[in-house]
């Protein structure tokens, strides 16, 4: 049994005929893919927290709040 050389960016689909391996290959890839897009998500979201509640930060800041703790003796 021969194995077929692909060249290194060219795509594939799995279909049934597959070899195994390449299904394999093929679902690592998606998982891998998946998890990336997944963190890049996540990051964005904790980046824009950051930024909003900086924000926010700086507009309370500006409002002169007193808390009712510290109106007491």
């Amino acid at each position: 049994m021969r194995q077929q050389t692909r060249a290194a960016g060219e795509w594939f689909v799995a279909t049934e005929d597959a070899p195994t391996g390449e299904r394999r290959r093929y679902w690592l890839w998606l998982d891998n893919a998946i998890t990336g897009l997944w963190v890049a998500f996540l990051l964005a979201i904790i980046a824009y927290a950051l930024v909003g509640g900086e924000a926010v930060l700086a507009q309370l800041d500006g409002l002169d709040l007193v808390a009712a703790y510290s109106l007491s003796p």
